[in-house]
């Protein structure tokens, strides 16, 4: 219901709906994930990555506030920082249906230039996730360079890469 709220525009509303219901079930990880998710959304990624630390302190072993402490490392331009927490989410399968991990760590090793390490990501996406959807997580117009090479196209093919870009 927060999330509706929020998406409405009611984000005060959505704001003290979750810390209501984290004050009287705090034992319940969400509430606050949405917060730090709505926080991180609404550009104040300091106050994000506090609320994810908080979370990940209280919940070491789930992965929702290590995704989201990892995405806010990212915004902050601490690439390497993130990649450490993204990476071990990853290769634990933390988050076998979620293939943001594997989106940020694609665009970390782009960004370094650790080309055969974005093509291992880019593996895993199609190995992992329904593969329709990957290209829609690739930031396709940033690097058209990239996703030209035919090592990219060839692992694509199978997801009818040029049929879907083309829409």
């Amino acid at each position: 219901y927060a999330e509706a709220l929020y998406r409405k525009g009611n984000k005060t509303e959505a704001i003290n709906l979750l810390k209501t219901v984290y004050a009287n079930s705090p034992q319940c990880i969400l509430p606050p994930q949405y917060l730090g998710i709505m926080q991180f959304f609404e550009g104040d990624t300091e106050a994000a990555l506090a609320q994810f630390q908080s979370l990940n302190d209280a919940h070491p072993r789930a992965p929702g506030p290590l995704l989201g402490k990892g995405l806010c490392l990212w915004e902050l331009g601490k690439k390497t920082e993130a990649m450490k927490i993204l990476q071990p989410i990853i290769d634990a399968g933390q988050s076998p249906d979620n293939p943001m991990p594997l989106e940020y760590v694609f665009r970390i090793h782009r960004s370094l230039g650790n080309e055969e390490e974005a093509y291992k990501c880019i593996e895993q996406m199609v190995a992992k996730r329904a593969p329709e959807l990957i290209w829609l997580q690739l930031p396709l117009d940033r690097d058209l360079e990239f996703y030209q090479t035919p090592r990219f196209r060839k692992l694509m093919a199978p997801v009818g890469f040029d049929r879907l870009r083309n829409k």
